[in-house]
């Protein structure tokens, strides 16, 4: 974990580095305790999706389930009671390239539950999965955006988005 990490209760977060930085935002991690029930907390609205992975581990501390997901956007406030021995290890997305990551856009998913990642996605990180178990989750979550850095067009989203936004710009004040 970087020392700019943030931590606070079962969550972490840290910088994303490298060309990641392209299309992420942040790594982040929640980890609830197998052994008993962490009190639920508030999640603000959060505009940017998360992709990651889910994994639950029994009480000796073996992964006993995984899969891989999609978090928001979401547009109001929640709450998220963790279950116990269960880990949510994700990189969030910056907005304007979540698309082309996703391959579906990020406004179709608003404040719809979990969901499971485009199979694209899926074949991408699933070399990950021999690894994940043991992995410590901001590790894991900077594999996982390493690897999401071999979605066409990741790396170039941000310029692409920003020639879009000129354009328009261009076009409105030619009226």
């Amino acid at each position: 974990m970087t020392e700019d990490a943030r931590a606070l209760n079962g969550y972490r977060a840290a910088p994303v580095a490298g060309p990641a930085r392209a299309f992420a935002l942040e790594l982040w991690a929640h980890a609830a305790p197998p052994d008993r029930w962490p009190p639920a907390h508030r999640l603000l609205p959060t505009p940017e999706p998360s992709v990651g992975l889910e994994r639950r581990r029994g009480r000796n501390g073996a992964v006993e389930d995984m899969r891989w997901i999609v978090r928001g956007p979401t547009h109001g406030p929640g709450r998220y009671a963790p279950r116990p021995g269960w880990e949510l290890i994700c990189v969030r997305l910056a907005p304007e390239t979540a698309a082309d990551a996703l391959g579906v856009a990020p406004g179709d998913l608003v404040d719809a539950p979990v969901t499971a990642l485009h199979p694209h996605l899926v074949r991408l990180l699933e070399p990950l999965e021999r690894t994940a178990a043991d992995a410590a989750p901001l590790d894991l979550a900077r594999d996982i955006a390493d690897a999401l850095c071999a979605v066409p067009g990741a790396r170039d989203a941000p310029a692409t988005a920003a020639r879009a936004f000129g354009d328009l710009a261009r076009r409105r004040s030619s009226r």
